[in-house]
């Protein structure tokens, strides 16, 4: 197969899209520097009997209420930045590269709990791999890590965005998150992620042991090709046997976009810039996994439509389940998901202010059941869909989202006035959203 020069022009899109950097300000690098010189020896990690941690077997994941969840995510963390550092290791040896002063510097601040130095060597790390921009002048007082542009990167990526949503999120929205994202996963499955919280946090949570076998994978991701070998070793690591696009069919699934765009090379170079080609390719690059998996339960969390799934799936718990063969949705099912919402809501509102005033955990489930409600819109179950936006927008008032979603359910259904109404709504609770305010003026021209 002749090779195409491709660029994602917003190929950090899945690296950027946990959290903003509030300013351009150039972080002091001079931390690392000193730390990487200046370390002797590993420190202690913060978790007591770290050795007990490593050599014993991963609690069973759908045992999570047998710990409080405090001891739960202390545990949790201990073995995931242990097993993220050895990995990073046995990765870097796979590839012929050495491992970084700076990035060892990095896990020597994560075993020892020191959150400032992590965030400050994190972002170092970041301007390093070349992977955030800064002004062009700042280049010329670093020079860009080559490593850290490669498949080490999501490794360094996902340890420091773990850590830090499960601190933003806290051991009792953290551990509600995991148990409610695997409690209806089946063994020997692929989880296909999408949005931070639930690809981060239950990353860390997850039982990697052969006896559930369950894949986690970015599918936000997976056109980054850094990532997607990264996501290769991970499953060699896990003795896992998911089959992942080679580097034939990779380059097939770009190949085939390109085709049917006709897009124009540009210099030799095809050029993707736009989210929604980005996500196209996912999509077909996680339609070439479920075609080489057939034995393997596939789930997924949708944050945004892939059209071709739509007849294959039918919601599971807070995501969905992928079948490899149509589906028929029925009232059974659609109760027992409803049922399913209400139970969960129910619990989320009894954590208090914990759930209340986490924007982004109220966020993060509302996207899950407003994922549903599309689903729905989809086939056709416009009732459905309309009581199932309306509880994501009762678990997330900020999110217009949502609401645009059901206005566009009303309007389906000639309901301009109660599409007017619940855009009415948001503008209320949310007077400062100017998007409210173009989302009204476009309904009342219907």
């Amino acid at each position: 197969m002749k090779k195409i020069a491709i660029i994602i022009t917003i190929s950090c899109f899945f690296f950027v899209s946990c959290g903003k950097h509030e300013s351009e300000d150039i972080f002091d690098t001079n931390i690392l520097l000193e730390l990487s010189e200046s370390k002797k020896s590993k420190p202690k990690h913060r978790a007591k009997n770290i050795q007990k941690i490593e050599e014993q077997n991963t609690e069973n994941i759908q045992n999570l209420d047998d710990q409080d969840p405090e001891t739960l995510m202390s545990n949790a963390i201990a073995r995931f930045t242990l097993n993220q550092r050895k990995n990073l290791n046995a990765l870097a040896l796979e590839l012929g590269l050495k491992v970084s002063e700076n990035a060892e510097a990095f896990f020597d601040a994560v075993e020892a709990g020191d959150w400032d130095a992590i965030s400050n060597m994190y972002n170092s790390l970041e301007l390093m791999s070349g992977r955030r921009y800064v002004s062009s002048n700042f280049y010329g007082k670093m020079d860009i890590d080559e490593t850290l542009n490669s498949p080490l990167w999501p490794i360094i990526f996902e340890t420091y965005y773990g850590l830090k949503m499960t601190r933003e999120w806290g051991p009792e929205l953290s551990s509600k998150l995991t148990k409610s994202f695997f409690e209806n996963i089946n063994d020997n499955s692929v989880a296909l992620n999408a949005s931070a919280a639930m690809r981060l946090i239950c990353n860390i949570f997850q039982n990697n042991s052969s006896e559930n076998n369950i894949s986690l994978i970015n599918y936000y991701a997976l056109c980054d090709k850094t990532y997607l070998d990264y996501a290769s070793f991970n499953e060699r690591q896990n003795q896992s046997s998911v089959e992942l696009p080679d580097n034939i069919e990779f380059e097939k699934v770009f190949a085939d976009y390109v085709k049917k765009l006709n897009k124009q090379k540009v210099n030799g170079k095809i050029t993707i810039s736009d989210v929604k080609g980005v996500m196209e390719l996912n999509g077909n690059l996680v339609k070439t996994i479920w075609k080489k998996n057939p034995a393997k339960n596939f789930y997924i969390e949708e944050n945004y439509v892939l059209p071709w799934m739509n007849d294959y799936l039918e919601p599971s718990g807070m995501i969905m389940k992928l079948g490899h063969e149509k589906t028929e949705l029925t009232s059974e099912i659609i109760n027992k998901n409803n049922n399913y919402w209400n139970n969960l809501i129910d619990s989320l509102n009894q954590s208090g202010e914990i759930f209340t005033k986490n924007e982004e955990a109220k966020r993060t489930f509302a996207n899950s059941r407003a994922a549903i409600a599309r689903f729905y819109e989809a086939r056709g179950y416009l009732y459905d869909a309309e009581s199932a936006f309306l509880q994501a927008i009762e678990l997330c008032p900020s999110e217009l989202k949502s609401t645009k979603n059901l206005s566009n359910v009303y309007l389906k259904q000639n309901r301009i006035d109660d599409a007017l109404k619940i855009a009415m709504e948001f503008k209320k609770k949310n007077p400062d959203n100017k998007k409210a305010d173009i989302l009204i003026n476009k309904i009342k021209k219907n």
